[in-house]
């Protein structure tokens, strides 16, 4: 479950299995470069602090990690407002939003909602050459969609659709 701190949205359970995914993901295949895209500053500066504490316990990851820095593709954590032209072969996806304590998922979704929000997310599900893991608190039936609803909801929508079947 999230928590609406200070005015934004965290999800620290999905930042540590986003986290623990992306170690997982460069011991498993250290010949492909890696990003970790959440959909807010916020998830992104959790995700980078669990990340960064699995590295100081495991000198392997740290070591695989740190092979690509000086690369044409080092790996990152950023969010979804600075993901532009950042091609990877694997990218993990936090979409942070989930239910809150009272078990609802609240229709706020950040950056998604604004009127470019749909070509930021095209552009985020078109970085990965290999591989997009989607890691989501909510699934695609927790997003209302009605006449109102702009396009990059429903995008969001049709995404997790489409990831939770494929």
């Amino acid at each position: 479950a999230g928590c609406l701190c200070s005015g934004f949205y965290a999800n620290p359970e999905e930042a540590k299995l986003v986290a623990e995914a992306a170690i997982r993901a460069i011991k498993e295949r250290p010949d492909w470069s890696v990003g970790i895209v959440a959909m807010n500053r916020e998830q992104t500066d959790l995700i980078r602090t669990e990340f960064d504490q699995m590295l100081l316990k495991d000198p392997l990851a740290r070591r695989l990690w740190d092979d690509w820095e000086d690369t044409l593709y080092p790996g990152f954590i950023k969010n979804l407002e600075n993901v532009q032209g950042d091609e990877r072969d694997r990218i993990i996806i936090s979409t942070v939003y989930g239910p809150n304590v009272q078990g609802r998922v609240l229709q706020q979704f950040g950056p998604i909602v604004n009127r470019n929000g749909h070509r930021r997310l095209n552009v985020l599900f078109t970085r990965a050459r290999n591989r997009v893991d989607v890691y989501s608190s909510m699934s695609a039936n927790d997003i209302r969609i009605d006449e109102r609803s702009g396009l990059g909801v429903r995008a969001l929508r049709g995404y997790l659709e489409y990831a939770a079947t494929h």
